[in-house]
């Protein structure tokens, strides 16, 4: 169908009915122009691409959302064929691929290993190996303002468990355990990737 956005006219689709087993799936909107590139399998808009094409690394942060991130397990974490959902690990790698960037990954701040081996071993067997992967756990874990959950959520592992330390030795430890999990699925592969702190 053709459209022409005029900024307060977006488009909505509603599926009203599918069969079961044989449901809708496999809907892809795009411009009509780009059909070879989505054929092809790339992700970037060429005017994206001109815009943004020599950029040597991107930090996917704020696409994330991890700031607010309420993603505990793997089965909580956005995968390609989500609905309503940020960027799945996947996209974000291979829009890395594609600008020829680098890419700086950030791990929810309640992700249980197993979401960091899985999200990992996407990074380890997608990214080209020709670029470095940089990986953080959650992001500024020392800042409490509102729009910052992750230094709430580590002081509440702390008063549940009563431990004897802070929540920034809580932080200093759960990072630790999450580079131990980036590490092994990247062991042999270290060169590949960088560990932020």
């Amino acid at each position: 169908f053709d459209y022409a956005p005029n900024g307060s006219n977006s488009i909505g689709v509603r599926i009203l009915s599918t069969t079961t087993g044989n449901h809708v799936h496999g809907i892809q909107c795009y411009m009509v122009q780009h059909a070879a590139l989505v054929a092809d399998g790339k992700r970037v808009h060429p005017a994206f691409r001109a815009a943004w094409g020599g950029v040597k690394l991107i930090r996917w942060m704020t696409a994330q959302g991890v700031n607010t991130s309420q993603q505990t397990n793997w089965a909580d974490v956005p995968r390609p064929t989500s609905i309503a959902r940020g960027p799945s690990w996947e996209e974000m790698v291979d829009v890395c691929n594609e600008l020829g960037a680098d890419g700086w990954f950030n791990f929810p701040f309640r992700g249980t290993s197993d979401l960091v081996t899985q999200a990992s071993t996407i990074v380890r067997d997608r990214m080209n190996p020709a670029l470095k992967s940089y990986f953080e756990y959650g992001n500024e874990l020392w800042n409490w303002a509102g729009g910052f959950l992750g230094a709430h959520y580590l002081l509440d592992l702390v008063t549940a468990g009563n431990k004897p330390y802070n929540w920034m030795e809580m932080a200093g430890g759960r990072s630790t355990e999450v580079m131990q999990a980036v590490s092994s699925v990247f062991a042999g592969q270290m060169h590949r990737i960088v560990r932020v702190m």
